[in-house]
Formats: C-alpha cells, structure tokens, sequence
C-alpha cells in the first residue's frame, strides 16, 4: 500500500520553483509524454503530442519520431516498430513469437551464444533490443533537455502494460538506466489509468461511499480490462487482465487475410514484398478507423496493371473479425468471473483504447453492462497524465490532491528458494491479485540452518531457469554467537513489482533482534551479457557520423531529385519505370567520383532545360508583344501619334529577344 501525504499547504510552504517531473506512457505504436507543471497535469507537446515509438537505422546515423516513420519504407529491414513488444521476447511463449513475427519487417536472429534476440543495425552490427529501445529515450531525452520550457526535469515514471512479468520490468529498467533517465519507477496502465481518472473526477467522489470503475483497453497490440475501486482517500485496482492477442493490428490482419480470399492474384505478390504489404497494410487501417465515423469506407491499391478495389462497412467489417467478437465477449464474460465481482456492482464502464470507440464494442459493451458506457478518456494521454502525477507524488512536491492511498494489484505469481547444504525451501512470495509495495517476512527455526555456512536466495516466476536475481548470505560466523534464534529474511516487493531481499537477522523469544546481516547479491537478471559494458557508457546512444558516406547518400539523394525534375521535363517520357531502373545503377555506385561525375553530367543537362525554359518565355513574350502590336494597328479611333509611341516601345521589346537559340540548346540536350 502505497500513502501520499498533500495535506493542503500554506502559500508560504508551496516551493516557489518546483522542478518538472514526466510520465512517459510508453506503447506500440505511439509515445507520449505526461508532465505536471504550477500543480496541473498535462501532455507535453514537443514536435507533437504523440511521438511514434520507433527507431530507424541506417549506414549514416539513427532517426526517430516523424523522419524514422517518413523513411520507413525505404528502410524497413533497419527499422524497429512495437518496441515494448519485443522486451524480453526469450522469455516469451512459442505462440507469442509466432503472433510478432507477423508484424516483425526487420531482420533479427536468436544468437545461442549470449541467449539473446539480436538485431541488425547499422555497419551491420548486431545489437540487443535493450541498446536500440535505450537509443529511443536517449532521444526523448536529449528532446525535453533542449526544449525551452523542460530543462529542470527531476525525474520520471514510465507505464509497462500489467501483464509485464520481473524480467520485463528488469530490462525496462535497464534500458531507462542505459539512456540516462533517472526513472523514479515502472507504473502499471491500470494504475496509470487509475490515477489520471482520480484527478479529473476527485470531487465526485466520496470519503464513505466506493465508486466502482470497469476501464476497458482495446488499442494497438492489446486488450485490457481493469476493474477499480475509487475514494477520495483511497484507489484500489480491484482486478486487471490482458490479452497480448486481439488488437487494432490484429483485426487488419484479418481484412488482409479476407482480401487474400478475394484476390488471391493481386495478394500473392504483395505477401513477398515488405513495401507493397505494408502500403497495402496502411491502407487497410486507415479504411478501418474511417469506419468508426462513417458507415462505409473504400481501400484501394494500385499494383502495375492490378488494382484492389473493396468497399469496407461497418457490416462486412463486423463478419470479417466475428471470431475476435467472440473472443471479446468471452474475455468480458471470463474476467468478471475470475473477479468475482457481480457486474451489477460496477458504477460505470469508461472506455480507453482508441478501438473501443467502434459501434460494435461499444454495442457489445453496453449489451452486457445494461449500464451507461462513458468516453471520457483520451487513450494514451491519460496513462501519460497518470504517469506524471505519480512522479509528482514520488518527488515529494505539491500536489492539490489531499491524503490517499494507492493499492495496486500484481498480475503474476512470483516465487522464492533458498538453498544451503542441507536446507533447501521453495515458496510462493505472492500471487496473483495481491497486493504491493509490499515487505514480507520469513522465519526459518535454528535447528534448521545450524548446520550451514552459506544461504542462497533466488527469485523466479514459475520457470526456475529463469531466475530474476540470487543472493548470499554468509550466516557461518554468526551462528555460534547467536545461539537459540530464529533467522529472520525480509523480502520488499517494491513498486516496480520487482523482489528483492531487503534485510537480514536473528530474532529471539524474547523479541531482542541482532544487528543486520550482511547481504551480497551474487548476480542480477536479466542483464545483456553481449556489449552489456557498452551499454553501461551510454555509447550506443552517443552521436555518430560517418562523413563518407553520409556524402554518398547526400549526393545520391540530389541525383534523385534532378532524375524526377528531368522527368517533368519528358527526359525520360514520363515512365516511372525508366526513373527506378536509372534509380538503382545509381545506388550501386559507392565511388564518390563516380557519383559526382553523374551529378554534374545530370545537373548541366537540368541547367540547359532552364534555359530552354528561359528562350521559351523569350517567345511568349515576342508573341504577347506582337498581338499588342496588331491591336494597335486595328485600334482606328487611336491617333498617329499614339500609335508610333506605343509602337516603338513594342518593337523596342521584341528586338530584345532577337537572339533566341532554341535550337542550339536542343542540340545540347541531345
């Protein structure tokens, strides 16, 4: 149980400067940024107010937010999307990797030697999804330092979806540690989502009467429920559950795989190209989310002489996904059950995912509830907005909120063992639907570990042989001056849901402790055993430039640009073909001589069309003067005078443009 004390200070006790703490809501597709600031909660507008949670390598440097998601299709095997998805991916089932690779367009392997997924990046080196992800908040980072209004950032809270497991949440910590964050804890969405609900809607709520909330979480990659209780001095997360496998993505991978059904032609070479699925694969999202405003949208796809043509409703929408219908109804169905809460107790069902504003959610939700279904949450904002008022909490500053407490619920079993020469104890630490922070501790009688030297103390989900950490305890020296105690071990599950062995002691009948133990902690896991030294000295997340060839790709990039503008010159008919087919003999240069010499080849032939351009506006103007001329002439009720003055100006113009070479220059271009 978590207590926050704001009793309403004086205006002499409100710091006159309080630093900028941030949430981070950290998410599949989309990143925002939280931050409380003069005692409001609001979202951080930096480029914009959702960054796009990927990273784009290439040979000369990373890009991230909007240049990462432009240069997405020309570097797609070198660019990383669903970034939390792939945390701690080893430790995930069969079935789950099977599901990600279907949205996986970058090239990774499963290196046995160091046990890790590695990724390709630049120079071709491989590196651990920690270093990549580090890279990201090494940029968000580096964005809020250099912004105007956020240079005095104390610290932060980042959201984990609550299903992550110890490892998960280690690495997350890793990674903010590795990217130079001082990250004050891991929040759960629920309780994120708690949180940001608390602040907006504190004076409804009542001291002697519980408010029962259902939020339901339907977004990119997942589908969460999350039951809680709410006082205006208490939040408690009554219950959460997700499911990794009904989503947004999910439900266009299934009109994807409808228009298979359909156009089985056009589909199948679509399915062997990155470039054209994806294309193809944006389209389809983008008709689905104009379904949840109109009745019908229509997806188009033009490739060569194919063309897909299908009208998408809100009706053929419906039976396309019908099997994750089901699978939501069960999951609604399944969860209250598991909760063991009557659904008639639940005050209101708010929505949050974008996904759950669709009418048949919507219909599915309200069918069951028979309750009000309320649409007050912005999906992303508000986790990021409840994400910053816990910083604001941690860092001990104002907050306009009275007393509260905050109880959260752990949504996995965590598992403990000790082991000696002869004593040898496993034990469930805590289950699921618990809750924490909490402290914990264990008696073990003397007669049991007289006899060793040495206790080691590991921690683990329900695979021993992934241990989250280990722990000595040297107890051989002790044991004879305290004779007749019990050893006590203290266990603290802190708020990032993490264990940890807190304290060490013997304890007697009579209530007299010895002074603490010594503790050493043998390793800690999960660490990333390959360039984990690297990481340690932020170098994958300094700067890096490699001149030559950023010169290369500069110079390739202006040929580009000519070869389209030579194109609107009819240079090349205007074939596109023609245009790619030059395109890729230039990509395969990497002789900058070379290149230059095609620059310049290619650019004196652009500067001749300029001036082709030049003697055409020469002609015009002679033929405009030359009409001016002949109306003069026809012009009766204009006397002599008039007409040899306006006259002699007109002839003064055309004789300008006497030396007019358009043949020459034609020549030239040929």
């Amino acid at each position: 149980m978590s207590s926050y004390s704001n009793i309403n200070p004086s205006p002499t006790q409100i710091p006159t400067e309080i630093p900028d703490v941030l949430g981070i809501k950290f998410g599949s597709r989309n990143t925002v940024l939280g931050t409380v600031k003069n005692h409001a909660v609001d979202t951080l507008n930096l480029s914009n107010r959702e960054i796009p949670s990927m990273v784009s390598f290439t040979k000369v440097n990373r890009t991230f937010e909007d240049s990462a998601q432009i240069s997405f299709l020309k570097n797609i095997s070198s660019t990383y999307i669903n970034l939390n998805r792939l945390i701690g991916l080893k430790f995930e089932e069969n079935d789950f990797l099977e599901h990600e690779k279907k949205f996986m367009f970058f090239d990774y392997e499963f290196d046995k030697d160091i046990n890790e997924y590695i990724y390709e990046c630049q120079y071709k080196k491989k590196l651990p999804i920690e270093n990549i992800i580090a890279s990201f908040f090494s940029h968000l980072n580096k964005m809020w330092s250099n912004s105007d209004n956020k240079k005095n950032v104390s610290g932060v809270v980042v959201s984990v979806p609550d299903y992550f497991t110890l490892y998960q949440r280690k690495i997350m910590l890793n990674i903010l540690n590795i990217s130079g964050i001082k990250c004050y804890s891991l929040l759960n969405e629920s309780s994120a989502i708690c949180l940001s609900y608390f602040i907006h809607h504190y004076k409804s709520l009542q001291a002697d009467k519980e408010k029962i909330i259902c939020f339901i979480d339907l977004g990119q990659s997942k589908l969460s429920l999350h039951l809680c209780s709410f006082t205006n001095k208490e939040i408690k997360i009554l219950y959460s559950k997700s499911n990794k496998y009904i989503g947004c993505r999910d439900f266009d991978m299934e009109i994807f795989n409808h228009l298979e059904k359909l156009y089985p032609s056009q589909i199948s070479p679509i399915k062997k190209n990155k470039k054209y699925f994806i294309k193809l694969f944006q389209s389809i999202e983008k008709s689905r989310k104009m379904i949840t405003v109109n009745t019908e949208s229509s997806i188009n796809f033009e490739l060569g002489e194919d063309l897909i043509n299908f009208n998408l409703t809100r009706e053929n929408f419906n039976t396309i996904i019908s099997p994750y219908l089901t699978l939501f109804k069960k999951f609604i169905s399944d969860f209250f059950f598991e909760a063991k809460i009557d659904i008639k107790k639940v005050d209101s069902f708010e929505m949050v995912g974008d996904m759950i504003r669709n009418p048949i959610f919507q219909e599915i939700i309200a069918d069951f509830a028979k309750k009000s279904i309320n649409k007050t949450m912005v999906a992303d904002e508000c986790i990021a907005q409840g994400c910053a008022f816990y910083a604001s909490l941690l860092d001990g500053h104002f907050s306009p909120i009275c007393d509260f407490n905050l109880i959260q619920n752990i949504s996995f079993d965590i598992f403990f063992n000790i082991e000696g020469k002869e004593l040898k104890v496993e034990q469930c630490l805590i289950k699921k639907g618990e809750n924490y922070p909490i402290r914990k501790a264990f008696k073990f009688k003397n007669e049991f570990i007289n006899k060793e030297d040495v206790l080691n103390i590991g921690f683990y989900l329900s695979n021993k042989d992934n241990y989250i950490s280990f722990y000595e305890i040297a107890i051989n020296q002790l044991m004879k001056l305290e004779k007749n105690k019990d050893l006590i071990i203290e266990i603290l599950i802190d708020s990032n849901c993490l264990p940890f062995l807190d304290k060490c002691y013997f304890f007697d009948k009579e209530g007299y402790a010895s002074d603490l133990i010594n503790i050493k902690v043998i390793k800690e896991f999960p660490v990333s055993n390959y360039l984990y030294e690297e990481l340690l000295k932020n170098e994958i997340c300094l700067e890096f430039r490699d001149f030559d060839t950023m010169n290369k790709n500069n110079r390739k990039n202006e040929i580009e640009s000519i070869l389209y503008k030579l194109r609107d010159e009819n240079e090349f008919d205007n074939k596109e073909n023609k245009i790619e087919e030059k395109l890729e003999q230039i990509n395969k240069i990497e002789d900058i001589d070379k290149l230059d010499e095609e620059y310049n080849v290619l650019i004196n032939k652009y500067n001749l069309y300029d001036k082709l351009q030049e003697e055409h506006q020469k002609i015009k103007i002679i033929y405009q003067n030359i009409n001016e001329l002949e109306k003069l002439d026809n012009d009766k009720s204009i006397d002599i005078n008039t007409f040899i003055e306006k006259g002699k100006k007109i002839c003064n113009i055309i004789n300008k443009f006497k030396d007019i070479k358009i043949n020459n220059i034609k020549d030239l271009i040929k």
